[in-house]
């Protein structure tokens, strides 16, 4: 089922932005690229309009109007792709601190975005940043870093779909997200939140629902992962990581933040099904 689309989606803040979601963004540029506090500044004094948009909505389809760029603050958003038939593939999930179509910023969007879960956009006007490139050569080149860093994750997941088998395509799912939800709460707990449905999911990795709910089984039954009530419990990241065939270092992080990654993943397969009972 598509999402729903054409209602507006309701307006939180007319006067400008928390600097959450500019917070996010900068800390995202960060982890790739040295930020001055001259930029910092720049960055952080951005302002645009924060927006609050159900789940299950569209956010932008090809045709409306590309004055904007959205920055997520809350919740989880992704680009996809859609056929006659309105099948959907979802390319990339995007968490708070992401902004979802900047590679559009110089050209046209090559995908549509999507609301999985209740999210929060804050809404920049795209000259605002163009114009932080130009004035800030610091700022376009660690965006440029981070745009070839996503788009080496999304050809790691299309390998995956195109070529792997349905267990390898849903561990690295869970890889990828337990690393970006980590590095963007900042904690080293075993678990994340990922509040999909098995819709969703089968639409990110070209499965069916009811194939996702096999090999989640399968996953639990295993001693791999656990996934219940929105969330996912790490039961054994390095033959989970080896599944998917898939390495940290695959997203350009710096060696200090991939040594630390599977720190607190070590919960063993007995505790976390006590846990989770």
């Amino acid at each position: 089922m598509s999402p729903r689309t054409g209602a507006s989606p309701e307006i939180l803040d007319e006067e400008g932005m928390t600097t959450n979601g500019l917070v996010g963004w900068l800390s995202r540029l960060s982890l790739r690229s040295e930020i001055g506090d001259i930029e910092r500044n720049a960055i952080l004094a951005l302002d645009g309009l924060s927006v609050s948009i159900e789940g299950h909505r569209d956010i932008w389809r090809f045709g409306d109007a590309t004055g904007h760029m959205h920055l997520i603050e809350t919740g989880i958003a992704a680009r996809f792709l859609q056929n006659s038939s309105g099948d959907r593939q979802i390319v990339s999930l995007h968490l708070p601190g992401d902004i979802v179509d900047l590679s559009a910023l110089d050209g046209p969007l090559a995908t549509e975005l999507t609301a999985l879960t209740p999210v929060t956009v804050t809404r920049l006007p795209k000259r605002a940043i163009i114009n932080l490139t130009k004035t800030h050569p610091a700022v376009a080149a660690a965006i440029r870093r981070d745009l070839s860093a996503d788009m080496a994750t999304v050809a790691q997941t299309m390998l995956r779909v195109g070529r792997g088998s349905a267990a390898t395509r849903l561990a690295y799912l869970l890889c990828l997200m337990a690393v970006r939800s980590r590095l963007a709460e900042n904690c080293d707990s075993p678990d994340f939140a990922l509040p999909l449905t098995q819709q969703q999911i089968a639409d990110a990795t070209g499965l069916t629902a009811v194939h996702v709910n096999r090999v989640l089984r399968n996953f639990r039954e295993g001693g791999l992962a656990l996934f219940a009530h929105g969330r996912v419990t790490i039961l054994d990241w390095s033959r989970l990581c080896g599944l998917a065939e898939f390495s940290p270092r695959s997203l350009d992080l710096p060696d200090t933040t991939v040594s630390g990654l599977s720190l607190g993943w070590k919960h063993s397969h007995t505790e976390a099904r006590a846990q989770s009972g």
